[in-house]
């Protein structure tokens, strides 16, 4: 039996879908919307009866959705990091006023959620650059150990 056609592993992620868009606010409309998914194709996930492929969980993952944990149903990011998701939602809230932009709280929540999970990314990759060994004096090779630009929201 192939892992798309397991029932166990299909209500597992039906069940921690609907928890993922409950926990962004949106209803099914909402998120196909937001997503360009067709929401009879999410409300088939919400029921178990299929497994999204990389296509729509990149869609997923752009929209602010936390595909991690659709997939291991763990938010260890988030409980780690609990101060940079605040700060996530702080700089768009600045960003969004000095445009003068409008959005609703569902907007701001998923703006949110994509600049945390682009600066979590940053800032793991960076973690994993500066775990490197040093380069010895004799190789001629660029130092990784840079400071991370500012990173801004662009829709």
């Amino acid at each position: 039996m192939s892992i798309r056609n397991d029932p166990d592993l299909n209500l597992q992620f039906a069940q921690r879908f609907k928890e993922e868009r409950s926990r962004l606010g949106l209803s099914q409309r909402e998120l196909s919307r937001l997503t360009s998914i067709d929401r009879l194709l999410i409300g088939r996930y919400e029921l178990g009866k299929t497994l999204p492929g990389t296509e729509v969980l990149i869609k997923l993952n752009t929209s602010g959705v936390d595909v991690a944990f659709l997939i291991t149903g763990e938010r260890s990011v988030l409980d780690r990091e609990p101060d940079l998701f605040n700060r996530s939602y702080l700089e768009v809230k600045r960003q969004v006023a000095e445009s003068g932009e409008s959005l609703t709280s569902k907007e701001h929540s998923v703006r949110a959620w994509t600049l945390f999970n682009a600066l979590n990314s940053a800032e793991s990759e960076l973690t994993t650059l500066q775990r490197l060994p040093s380069p010895s004096k004799s190789q001629a090779t660029p130092s990784y150990r840079h400071r991370i630009p500012e990173l801004r929201y662009e829709a």
